[in-house]
């Protein structure tokens, strides 16, 4: 058999041992192969605990109304904080990777958020998280979650970001980014019913606080309500880091992404009447400068909201324009324009008493 033929072979064994985990014929099998259908749902999960970060991804077969594979990454890397739900799943697969390599993973944490994850999406509720996954609807799934990963682990506040959306299973799982790099979550086995029960109680992750975090927590206990979100930077106009004050004007641009943070925007005044989610001002409060290039900035927003962004390298913060110099300058401009339209009318005066003078004294 030529080379040829043997790596065909294995690659159609291959694809059909991972079909037949989702659909239930060969006959089925083969049409997934060949891209007639999609089995699954990808389920993207961006999750803040406490003061880390994590992102998750799990394929659900529409066949089994099971999880076929997730994978979990948290930790305190930079780069966790900047993958978004809304990615195509590829782009996805790579931020995985990238932060994989980076390092300043937390192995246990990620591995039991996985194991809450599982815990909470039984075949049953799965099932019934179909019709409201067709429309795109991921309020449910992430009402669900949240008190259920920080029930699992202990955690004092958890964010869940999530979207979904139909998949091939097959086409997301041969030859993905992650095989080799990124370890699945293994599914938990149990083999007493009462100790799945039981294991929420038993089961803890210690979450050790840095200085820094620290002093976020004490922070955030001062304000009913935190907001990631995002500075605006203005390299020519703004302010550095170490020019920050006390009660300085800041711009921050709000999430607006899901429905949640639309409305949340809304409510704080960011959205105008067009629909367009414009920067708001916030008043500056503290800086904290975490490990290497982490720069957390916070200022009070409106509704008595903490504003707390992030950034890897000193940069220069857009300011809110001050409404009187803005006048002042218009004042400006418009004196001179009025100069600048009057000056031809004053040329022409001059030439006409000139010529005058001339005439005057020749004759």
């Amino acid at each position: 058999m030529a080379e040829e033929e043997k790596d065909k072979l294995k690659e159609h064994t291959e694809l059909m041992s991972i079909a037949l985990e989702s659909v239930k014929t060969e006959d089925k099998a083969r049409e997934l192969i060949q891209g007639k259908f999609q089995d699954a749902y990808i389920l993207k999960l961006r999750v803040d605990i406490e003061n880390r970060s994590g992102a998750m991804v799990a394929i659900i077969s529409k066949f089994t109304s099971d999880i076929l594979v997730m994978y979990s990454i948290f930790g305190n890397s930079p780069n966790l904080r900047k993958i978004r739900t809304f990615e195509d799943y590829s782009q996805f697969s790579h931020d995985l990777v990238s932060v994989m390599k980076s390092g300043g993973v937390d192995q246990g944490l990620s591995e039991n958020v996985g194991r809450a994850v599982y815990q909470k999406l039984t075949k049953a509720t799965i099932a019934g998280l179909f019709s409201i996954w067709e429309k795109k609807d991921v309020a449910s799934t992430v009402a669900m979650l949240e008190p259920a990963i920080t029930s699992y682990i202990r955690a004092k506040r958890t964010k869940v970001q999530a979207d979904v959306e139909p998949i091939s299973s097959v086409k997301f799982r041969y030859k993905n980014v992650m095989n080799g790099i990124v370890n699945p979550i293994a599914r938990p086995i149990y083999d007493d019913p009462a100790e799945k029960e039981s294991e929420t109680e038993s089961q803890s992750v210690k979450l050790e606080s840095s200085p820094v975090e620290k002093e976020i927590e004490e922070l955030e206990k001062g304000f009913g309500r935190v907001v990631i979100c995002k500075t605006v930077l203005s390299p020519v106009a703004g302010i550095d880091f170490d020019a920050l004050q006390n009660g300085q004007k800041l711009l921050f641009i709000l999430p607006f992404q899901t429905e949640e943070e639309k409305a949340l925007a809304a409510s704080m005044g960011a959205v105008g009447k067009d629909g367009i989610n414009r920067p708001i001002t916030g008043t500056f409060v503290k800086i904290l400068g975490g490990a290497k290039n982490e720069y957390h900035i916070f200022a009070k927003g409106p509704n008595e909201v903490l504003l707390r962004a992030f950034e890897e390298r000193p940069v220069r913060l857009a300011v809110p324009k001050e409404k009187g110099a803005t006048s002042q300058k218009e004042n400006q401009n418009s004196s001179t324009k009025s100069q600048g339209s009057n000056f031809p009318l004053i040329v022409v005066a001059g030439v006409v008493v000139a010529i005058a003078i001339i005439i005057a004294l020749v004759i």
